[in-house]
This record gives structure tokens, sequence and C-alpha cells, in this order.
């Protein structure tokens, strides 16, 4: 008797502590729409200027994908088979990183390509097949596009 007791009150309390989170929930949700002439549905997030690293990703990542649209059916020799323009980049930097040449979040993206383009062109000296022209041609286009998107 004295478990089914302690059961039928355990079961009361989470029950209340579920109708209790419940009407918490529906509360909080009628207090924030009772102004609106639209219910919310759905969480947003605003984005404002003073988000600086996020706008600049953003800028940078649209600045690429606008670069990347002038290269996307070209093919590059590498190893026994071909990549796009993108493993060249990452070919690239990943040489250069190994010279010392590493970007860092906070360094300019601008210069980064720079610094990418000279050692493109010292790295072709040495490994002429692994940088192609279109490198040179991708870097200043992308630097463009950025320029263009005020990234900064």
């Amino acid at each position: 008797m004295y478990n089914k007791i302690q059961g039928n009150l355990s079961n009361n309390y989470y029950n209340n502590l579920n109708n209790i989170d419940t009407l918490k929930t529906t509360t909080s949700k009628n207090e924030i729409n009772k102004n609106l002439d639209t219910p919310i549905e759905s969480d947003t997030i605003e984005i404002n200027e003073n988000n600086k690293d996020i706008i600049n990703g953003k800028k940078a990542q649209d600045a690429y994908a606008d670069t990347l649209v002038a290269f996307t059916d070209k093919r590059y020799p590498c190893g026994s088979g071909t990549q796009d323009i993108t493993g060249v980049l990452a070919t690239i930097a990943s040489f250069a990183q190994s010279e010392g040449i590493v970007f860092s979040p906070s360094s300019s993206l601008l210069n980064h390509l720079d610094d990418l383009a000279e050692f493109g062109k010292k790295f072709s000296l040495i490994k002429p097949n692994l940088v192609p022209s279109d490198f040179f041609t991708f870097c200043e286009e992308y630097k463009s596009n950025l320029i263009k998107y005020d990234y900064k």
C-alpha cells in the first residue's frame, strides 16, 4: 500500500512538473506574441555591422564563390589524376605553410593571397607542373571580388 501511494505521489509530482513546464512555455510564447500582428514561429539571428568578423567572413565566402564560377570546368594535373582550382590552391597553401607562410585569422585575406601568389611564382620555378598560370588569375580575381564585396 505504501509503495502504491508513493508511486502515485511520484507520478503526480512529475506530471505537475511537466504541466508547469508546458504552462511556462505556453505563457511565455503568449506573452511574446500578444503584441505582434503575426506570431513568431521560429528564432532568427540579426547580424549588424558590429559583427565585423561575421560580415567579413560572409563577404569572403561570397567573393570566393563568385571567383570559382570562372574556374568550374577547368581541371589541372595532380599526381595521377586531376583537380580543380581549389585543389591547386590547397596544394600551394600547404607547401607555403611548410615554408613558414601561415595564414592567420588576424591578418588580411588580401595580404594572404598576395603572399600565396608570390610563393606560387617562386614555387613554379621548382615545380612548374603544380602551379598552373590560372592560379595567378584565380588569386587576382579573388582579390578583385573581395574588394568588390568591400572585404576589410
